[in-house]
């Protein structure tokens, strides 16, 4: 029974990953992202890693993918134009696709040709009493310090541009005049 709900999941994971790229509207897109990170932390859960998939909760579908859907609305992409463009950057993706494969079968390779653990197997045995978000924190912090700071300047960056591309003024928005609407001279004396 388990066998099967994991691999509902993972098809449904794999169709809404699909819906993502396939899907016209922008909005539409990112709701179907918030399923794939739902479904995600179902197969998290099933793995037993539960304490990630309650931090992919929190994160990428309170978080990052409300703040997708709020960028969406404010923009307010045009779809016409992005579905003509999309097959413009099917080469460079492409070429990403290609090292994505390549470096997943290089992991798989050192997973099964060498020991994955070579080097850290002290590492692996000081974490043998504690508990998981200890260990999860002395290697975030100890070990992967680096890429946690060049993700926090990565979030940094994009919530500045966040920031920069709704500050820009519309030229064709009505802007409330609030002096205007509590004004109480009758509409004859201002016309004079």
């Amino acid at each position: 029974m388990l066998t099967l709900l994991f691999l509902f999941f993972k098809m449904a994971l794999i169709l809404n990953a699909v819906g993502v790229i396939l899907s016209k509207n922008p909005v539409h897109s990112v709701l179907f992202l918030v399923l794939v990170f739902l479904n995600a932390a179902f197969l998290l859960i099933f793995l037993e890693a539960d304490f990630m998939a309650l931090i992919l909760v929190v994160v990428y579908v309170g978080a990052i993918a409300i703040l997708f859907l709020f960028i969406c609305m404010m923009l307010n992409i045009k779809t016409e134009q992005f579905n003509k463009n999309i097959f413009a950057y099917l080469p460079i993706s492409g070429v990403f696709v290609i090292l994505l494969i390549f470096e997943v079968s290089l992991i798989i390779y050192n997973f099964f040709a060498h020991d994955l653990f070579m080097g850290h197997t002290s590492m692996l045995l000081s974490f043998t009493t504690v508990s998981n978000i200890f260990v999860l924190g002395e290697t975030l912090y100890t070990f992967y310090a680096l890429n946690f700071l060049l993700a926090g300047m990565v979030l940094l960056v994009a919530m500045v541009g966040a920031i920069f591309l709704t500050l820009h003024h519309r030229l064709d928005v009505r802007r409330q005049v609030i002096f205007e609407q509590i004004d109480r001279t009758p509409i004859l004396h201002k016309l004079k």
